[in-house]
């Protein structure tokens, strides 16, 4: 998106990055500099749809890990509704 210049945004001076979580995205800037990142019960599909958006595909496949360790019976339902609407 930035560096391709068939791309509109890699000529503009700001990009919005819309329906994004600003703390997500700031933990996939912070993960882009540091090669860490936090993934809990609270930012996992935040941060699942943000790295999907922006293709950090490590730290989505580490939320996908993260939702199959969290998987249980009392929440399965609510999982799979996230997962059919993400993807």
């Amino acid at each position: 998106m930035f560096t391709s210049s068939l791309m509109k945004e890699s000529q503009s001076t700001s990009v919005e990055l819309k329906d994004l979580d600003p703390h997500a995205v700031e933990s996939l800037v912070q993960f882009a500099y540091t090669a860490k990142i936090v993934i809990t019960v609270d930012n996992c599909q935040k941060l699942l749809n943000a790295a999907s958006f922006l293709q950090f595909e490590k730290v989505a496949e580490a939320c996908s890990d993260f939702m199959k360790d969290q998987l249980h019976p009392s929440n399965c339902i609510g999982m799979r509704r996230y997962a059919e609407q993400y993807g």
